[in-house]
């Protein structure tokens, strides 16, 4: 019986922690700071949300990193080329503008 809840308690917390893969088209979206995106043409906006603790508390790198190719695989839905954070990260969960800048 130990075994089995071990076995369920290990697939759920892998499960949790899945890479966020980007695709194709968004390794062509840059990352930007809000100030390079002021003279691009503003063409949408990403909320996107991943997981930010499992039991403990995730590194914040790898949650902003996560989010970050999330907006970039959106951005590449919408065709564009570039987007920029405009929010903070709040449990896992930011906004980011869609821009085409080139």
């Amino acid at each position: 019986m130990k075994s089995i809840t071990l076995l369920l308690a290990t697939a759920a917390l892998c499960s949790a922690c899945a890479m966020v893969k980007p695709t194709t088209r968004s390794q062509a979206v840059a990352y930007l700071q809000p100030n390079q995106v002021q003279a691009c043409r503003k063409l949408g906006m990403a909320s996107v949300e991943t997981v930010s603790k499992v039991l403990l508390s995730r590194d914040p790198k790898n949650v902003q990193n996560e989010l970050i190719t999330l907006a970039k695989n959106e951005a590449a839905i919408l065709k564009g080329d570039s987007v920029a954070a405009e929010t903070e990260i709040d449990k896992g969960k930011q906004d980011f503008g869609i821009y085409k800048c080139r």
